[in-house]
């Protein structure tokens, strides 16, 4: 008979599941915010061409361009993702370029700019200009931004 009462016992508890057990592993909280960030890489110079670039947040990558003709003034950007308050990082990094439709070695000079924005539940809630950056990029080199989020 107690053997019975434990089985039944045991049953009931399985079927009942154990949600606020501490030893069930949680379900990772979906991220409350979403940031979207837009911009444009361009080359300064004539006869130089952006030919592939991308664009990260938080070291890891979001967004990657390449030229898909014979020369590219700019490569524009265009990235969503979730992201939580505080201070973040936002960086375009030159992968290739051309100068002269000729893959070049050295730095020639590049700008980006661009914009931030959270939404929370679908609704605006903060704009970061990310301002215009000029400055000379060798291959791999990159712009990057300190954004605090802070809606």
């Amino acid at each position: 008979m107690r053997h019975f009462i434990r089985i039944a016992i045991t049953g009931s508890l399985a079927l009942a599941g154990c949600r606020d057990s501490p030893t069930q592993p949680s379900q990772p909280m979906a991220p409350e915010l979403t940031i979207t960030i837009s911009g444009t890489l361009a080359a300064t110079a004539n006869l130089v061409s952006t030919g592939e670039a991308a664009l990260l947040f938080d070291g890891t990558e979001v967004a990657h361009q390449t030229c898909r003709a014979i020369a590219c003034q700019s490569l524009d950007f265009y990235a969503t993702r979730g992201s939580s308050r505080g201070a973040h990082t936002v960086e375009v990094q030159l992968i290739r370029q051309t100068c002269d439709l000729l893959p070049c070695s050295g730095s020639s000079s590049f700008m980006f700019s661009g914009t931030a924005t959270v939404s929370k539940a679908g609704s605006v809630t903060q704009q970061i200009s990310l301002d215009p950056q000029t400055r000379p990029l060798n291959r791999l080199d990159k712009i990057s931004y300190s954004i605090v989020i802070n809606p």
